[in-house]
């Protein structure tokens, strides 16, 4: 699902200072979306979206849980107060006690989730990545993955092996894509109520890579592609 996204930025990627050449964004967008998973993981992270997109991260991680594939599914603590059934559509993530719940109700037991603190007043994918994995290191948590909606896998695997790096942690880290195919779909893309076809959500992931590798914030494709090969496949 990236090979549109990737030809239509593939003009200006060899310019200096770019997150990945054309080769390494080819190589990171076939891999994080087909990533070679462990049979059982010890923890795996969901990644907040909005509650037009959770439903297939809910579902994914309530699927690996009851199969045994991982031991605790983790949640951003922080949310917007809302209930546990409450589907208003103007915000962005409903929080991690309206998650859990959402858990539950698919058979997930609730010693099994874990929910994780956010040491950010806003929380965003960044501060997401390194509290998850700092909270492995302190857990002593080695073999984690991320839960994640399909459009978001590639800069939330970034951010998780930028936290790893710049901490010196040990994790090995996996992408678990959620299934959503509804591509031609529209659906809630951010807390301003904007709303947009799930395939154009895809349109400013390259372009946030970029700036938050120009900011520091972000490690680069070959430093992802390193880690990968240090982790193993």
């Amino acid at each position: 699902m990236y090979d549109l996204w990737i030809l239509a930025e593939g003009d200006d990627l060899d310019v200096d200072g770019k997150w990945a050449t054309e080769e390494e964004l080819f190589k990171l967008a076939t891999v994080v979306q087909h990533d070679t998973v462990p049979a059982r993981l010890e923890a795996a992270y969901l990644f907040g979206n909005t509650p037009d997109l959770e439903e297939s991260i809910l579902a994914r991680a309530a699927e690996i849980a009851l199969n045994d594939a991982v031991d605790l599914l983790c949640l951003c603590g922080l949310g917007q107060g809302v209930g546990p059934d409450d589907l208003r559509h103007a915000i962005a993530y409903r929080g991690g006690e309206a998650w859990k719940h959402g858990l539950e109700k698919r058979g997930v037991e609730t010693d099994r989730i874990i929910e994780i603190p956010q040491p950010d007043p806003t929380p965003h994918t960044g501060t997401e990545a390194m509290r998850f994995v700092e909270w492995c290191d302190e857990e002593g948590v080695v073999d984690a993955g991320i839960v994640v909606h399909p459009a978001h896998a590639l800069r939330a695997f970034t951010s998780v092996v930028s936290a790893i790096v710049k901490t010196r942690s040990k994790v090995r880290a996996y992408v678990i894509v959620a299934d959503d195919r509804a591509w031609s779909k529209e659906a809630l893309y951010s807390q301003h109520g904007e709303r947009k076809m799930r395939m154009d959500m895809i349109e400013g992931e390259l372009d946030r890579l970029n700036r938050w590798h120009a900011k520091g914030d972000l490690v680069s494709a070959g430093e992802v592609i390193e880690y990968l090969t240090w982790r193993g496949f």
